[in-house]
């Protein structure tokens, strides 16, 4: 089941308003519930709240959103100039945090149970759950939007929460950008995104111009006019992920100054409230067909706690709906890591983000992260490309020739497990080993776990098969930007025994018969490791140089035709046993 969440945000502004009418009226001619977050000023704004009170129905729920803090009022009462809630200083965080939510009741006569922001770290959400134990849900995060934003939006949209999960998730106390493995470790509110975003645009573009969310997609020109098939086929793929999990979650986020005739990216107004209106028109008739749920932010979240726990995975299997091409690219993410797959380099791992060390996300002058919600990486071509190109692939060789996976596109078929995770296979891969015909497929088995299984499968060779080596290779690199930071905190090392501080020294070192090799890296509290599940013949740790700043982790193997080779990618704490 797919569960739609029309959104809308309460403003002040005269046109904002009749934007906000429009967006309430049409929604109410196709009978569909609304959530409608207002923001700080709006509590304030006696046309704003009448505005409110005339157009609601029984099935709109009312919530806030902390948002728009440069106004005299606030400015004035807090002493600060700061806009964002997230880098506000604590003492002035809970003190707006409370008098909204004591603004709020007065007026309506309760506490809300949806909240949003763009972003709300774990301090924060934790604050407002032991606080106000009625909000039960909340808009925690912009899914991606960090260094490539910034640059887009001029250095001065000063957002970055890049790192978290695509789907809602029960957050981590240390890190609202985790999820929970368990209960007791979990914020006991439901979180979801701001928006929903196209899952290949998110690697290697803005994704904020590809998402749930009309106004957005004008100003990305992907329209002609009030035509804009894509959106329909995003809603179509957002569909898709519910037959993969169980369930799906769409967030059409529309502010109202996107539908007002004064908004700077659109050029005509008439185009945008039609293309708005279509869209909820296909909603609502989704919802005639069964594929859909129209609900409110709490409705979405009281669903979300009867179908998944802390602890649970999400998987989301994502196509080219832009140019309709043949790229795909597979997503997971638990509790123990984040990771995504781009098809079109052979089912190289492209993002990784490894959960284990539960690095501390909460933002604020108190904070050693201030202002950077980005959550590290360990491999993202995105940000560490070209020269020093962070993934994981595999290399073929003979001795005489070679190749790597990452160098032909293919697609994969994704299918749920007896024991509740996923695998996901490429199809055939064929290259040409000098004169010699080789075909392999590759798959990929994630569940709930701190591993992910990978098999390689010689299906042909047209060779003498003893020539062949196979090596699984890890190139990673700490960070959040692209910019390098000081890798000689990291230590790799092999079983059997051998240690090889990363010094920039461009050293490789060669371990007989490894069984398993990794890397221990403080600044994210975690131990990653490559573990011969099948029999290798060697293994190697690379220390890295200034100009290639990444470690290297390899594992090599003699594959059998026919046979699979076996190898388990684990992201565990440095400290344990």
């Amino acid at each position: 089941m797919l569960f739609t969440n029309i959104i809308h945000r309460v403003d002040t502004r005269a046109d904002s308003l009749d934007a906000l009418e429009f967006q309430w009226c049409a929604a109410r001619r196709l009978d569909l519930p609304t959530t409608s977050l207002l923001s700080y000023p709006a509590l304030f704004a006696p046309e704003a709240l009448d505005t409110v009170e005339r157009l609601r129905g029984p099935t709109d729920e009312l919530g806030l959103h902390f948002h728009n803090f440069s106004n005299p009022h606030f400015q004035e009462k807090y002493g600060t100039r700061e806009s964002a809630l997230w880098l506000l200083p604590r003492p002035i965080r809970t003190a707006l945090v409370d008098e909204a939510m004591t603004t709020f009741e007065r007026r309506f006569g309760y506490l809300p149970k949806s909240i949003g922001g763009y972003i709300i770290d774990a301090w924060t959400l934790a604050y407002i759950k032991k606080t106000y134990p009625s909000v039960e849900t909340a808009i925690t995060s912009c899914f991606e939007e960090g260094v490539k934003m910034f640059y887009g939006n001029n250095r001065n949209w000063f957002l970055f929460s890049d790192g978290g999960p695509w789907n809602p998730y029960f957050p981590a106390k240390s890190n609202a950008l985790i999820p929970a493995a368990h209960s007791g470790e979990a914020i006991d509110i439901v979180a979801v995104p701001h928006l929903n975003r196209d899952m290949i645009m998110a690697l290697n573009n803005r994704d904020d111009l590809f998402a749930s969310h009309p106004g957005n997609l004008f100003r990305a020109r992907i329209n002609e006019g009030a035509e804009c098939p894509y959106l329909f086929r995003f809603i179509d793929a957002w569909e898709r992920q519910a037959a993969l999990n169980g369930w799906s979650y769409l967030n059409i986020f529309v502010s109202s100054p996107w539908m007002s005739a004064r908004h700077w990216a659109i050029g005509n107004i008439d185009d945008a409230r039609t293309l708005y209106t279509r869209m909820l028109e296909d909603l609502r008739e989704r919802e005639a067909r069964g594929s859909n749920r129209n609900t409110t932010m709490d409705g979405f979240g009281q669903s979300f706690r009867e179908r998944v726990k802390p602890g649970d995975a999400t998987l989301c299997h994502w196509k080219d709906e832009i140019k309709q091409a043949k790229r795909e690219v597979v997503w997971v993410v638990n509790s123990h890591h984040r990771a995504a797959f781009d098809l079109n380099r052979g089912g190289a791992l492209v993002d990784f983000r490894p959960y284990a060390g539960r690095v501390d996300g909460n933002l604020g002058p108190e904070c050693p992260a201030l202002w950077n919600g980005n959550h590290p990486f360990l491999i993202s071509t995105e940000h560490c490309g070209g020269h020093w190109n962070t993934s994981h692939h595999a290399t073929l060789t003979n001795g005489i020739h070679s190749l790597s996976t990452a160098d032909r596109r293919t697609r994969a078929t994704v299918e749920r497990t007896d024991e509740g995770g996923w695998v996901f296979r490429t199809d055939p891969l064929r290259f040409n080993l000098g004169d010699h015909r080789l075909v392999l497929r590759s798959a990929w088995e994630v569940s709930t776990g701190a591993e992910i299984r990978i098999r390689r499968t010689i299906l042909e060779y047209s060779g003498d098969p003893a020539d062949l080596r196979l090596s699984e290779i890890f190139l990673g690199r700490p960070g959040t930007h692209e910019y390098p930071g000081d890798l000689r905190e990291i230590t790799l090392w092999a079983d059997p025994g051998s240690r090889l501080p990363f010094a920039y020294s461009s050293r490789e070192e060669t371990i007989g018969n490894a069984r398993a090799v990794g890397a221990d890296v403080p600044s994210l509290g975690v131990r990653v490791a490559m573990e011969a599940v099948s029999a290798s013949i060697s293994g190697v740790l690379g220390d890295g140089m200034l100009f290639k700043p990444c470690f290297r982790l390899e594992l090599s193997y003699a594959p059998e035709p026919g046979k699979d080779v076996i190898t388990c990618l684990t992201t565990r704490p440095i400290k344990s046993p």
